[in-house]
C-alpha cells in the first residue's frame, strides 16, 4: 500500500525566479522549507522554529538546485538548521543533478544539529557554496558540517565557510565520510563521495570540542585550507584520512589533551 510520511512544511519543486520573504515557520512534521530542483531562489527575512523534539525538523533544505541566495534568516530546529542536498544512493546519481551556486549569509543559527551542513544526500554533488557573516550559537551540534556516506558518492567540492561566529556550540567542524552508518547499509557507490577544496576562514569562538574530520580510506578529504581561525574548546580536533590539509591559519586553545591528533593526515 502507500506509504506516508510526514509532510514537509513548503517545497517549492522545479521553480525559477522565486522569492521567500519575512516569513515565520514553525512546528514543521520534517523539513520545513524545501527547494528542490528550482533556480534562482531568493530567501530573505525568514524566521523557522521547531521543538528540539521533532525528528529530522531541518530548517531549510536546499535540494538539488542551483543559484539560491539566503539571507538574513534565524533558525532553532532539532536537525540542520540549513542543509545543502542533491540525492541519496542509486536514486540519487541516476537523476544527478548537483546543487551549485548557492550563498548563505547574514543569518543566525541557534540550536540544532548543524549550522549550515553540506549533504548527507551527496550523489547529484555540491559545488560553489559560500556561507558568510553568520553566528552559530545555542548548543548547535556540528556549525560548519560535511556529511556523506559511501554509498553516496557525489562530488563536494567549492565549499567556503568565512566570517564565522561560534558561541558555545558543541563543535567547530565535522567532515564525516561515513556519517550515520547504520544498518541496512547500502554497498559502496562504484565510485567513493569525494570531499575537495574547502575554505574554512575568519571562524573563531568557543566549543565544547574542535571537531572531527573523518575521511574515507579510498577517498581522502583534499584540499582544506584554514585562514585565520581561532577556536577555545575543552577537547580537540581529530583528524583522520585527509590530504593537502592545510592548518597553517587555525589556532586552537584547548584544555584537555592535544589541540589536534592525526591519522593518515598529510
Amino acid at each position: 500500500g502507500p506509504r506516508y510520511g510526514r509532510p514537509r512544511l513548503i517545497c517549492f519543486q522545479n521553480c525559477k525566479r522565486v522569492r521567500i520573504t519575512r516569513l515565520r515557520l514553525k512546528q514543521e512534521a520534517i523539513w520545513c522549507l524545501h527547494i528542490l530542483y528550482s533556480q534562482d531562489v531568493v530567501v530573505d527575512g525568514i524566521d523557522i522554529r521547531a521543538d528540539h523534539n521533532i525528528p529530522s525538523s531541518d530548517g531549510i533544505d536546499i535540494d538539488s538546485s542551483k543559484k539560491v541566495r539566503v539571507r538574513n534568516v534565524d533558525i532553532d530546529v532539532n536537525d540542520d538548521c540549513i542543509t545543502i542536498k542533491s540525492g541519496k544512493d542509486e536514486d540519487g546519481l541516476r537523476v544527478n543533478r548537483p546543487s551549485e551556486d548557492i550563498i548563505v549569509e547574514n543569518s543566525r543559527m541557534h540550536y540544532g544539529h548543524g549550522g549550515v551542513a553540506m549533504g548527507s544526500e551527496t550523489s547529484g554533488g555540491i559545488r560553489n557554496v559560500t556561507t558568510r557573516h553568520v553566528v552559530m550559537d545555542s548548543d548547535n551540534w556540528a556549525p560548519i558540517r560535511f556529511k556523506t556516506q559511501p554509498s553516496r558518492g557525489g562530488v563536494v567540492e567549492n565549499i567556503t565557510y568565512s566570517d564565522i561566529v561560534l558561541k558555545d556550540t558543541r563543535v567547530a567542524f565535522e567532515f564525516n565520510m561515513e556519517w550515520r552508518m547504520v544498518p541496512p547499509i547500502a554497498p559502496p557507490a562504484k565510485v567513493l563521495p569525494i570531499v575537495r577544496n574547502v575554505i574554512i576562514r575568519n571562524v573563531s569562538g568557543t566549543t565544547k570540542n574542535v571537531g572531527m574530520m573523518h575521511g574515507l580510506a579510498g577517498s581522502p578529504i583534499l584540499n582544506v585550507k584554514f585562514e585565520k581561525c581561532n577556536i577555545t574548546a575543552d577537547k580537540g580536533f581529530v583528524m583522520e584520512n585527509a590530504r593537502k590539509v592545510d592548518l597553517s591559519g587555525l589556532k586552537i586553545t584547548v584544555k584537555n589533551g592535544d589541540p589536534i591528533t592525526k591519522k593518515n593526515v598529510e
